[in-house]
């Protein structure tokens, strides 16, 4: 019987993770853009239109980043950065992840409640401290 190397189902199971949250983030983004279209215009055949092809184009990114993402983190295995590697991708996520919840609320001039606003701080922390463990490694960005 062959032996199961560690690194590749550990591999897996973050490219599992990482492709769920981009997803996530995939039908987030659509609300996002669906917030901020009343500040471009008011026709809703234009927002349909805009609605229909934001969504294709995002979906391409999004198969672009699960596709790409695998690779990167199977690169990781043999260069022995897979865990900081994944800290990159998700910080970064965990950002992009930010800037969607928290950008139509300041734009609309929506107050958020103490709640809101610690679940925000630490969602930012959490995204440049997973971000700066991350850039310990130099050979992090080299694909």
């Amino acid at each position: 019987m062959k032996k199961i190397n560690f690194q590749y189902v550990l591999c897996y199971i973050f490219w599992l993770i990482t492709s769920l949250f981009t997803l996530y983030l995939l039908l987030l983004s659509r609300g996002f853009y669906l917030k901020i279209m009343p500040f471009i215009t008011r026709n809703l055949l234009v927002i349909n239109f805009i609605d229909k092809l934001l969504f294709i184009v995002f979906a391409v990114i999004a198969l672009g980043i699960i596709i790409g993402t695998e690779a990167y983190y199977k690169k990781g295995i043999t260069q022995n950065i897979l865990i900081q590697r994944f800290f990159y991708i998700t910080g970064v996520e965990i950002l992009f992840l930010f800037l969607l919840q928290h950008i139509p609320s300041y734009l609309y001039g929506i107050s958020l409640n103490i709640f809101q606003l610690l679940i925000g701080f630490l969602e930012l922390g959490l995204a440049i401290f997973l971000i700066y463990l991350s850039k310990k490694e130099k050979n992090l960005y080299k694909f």
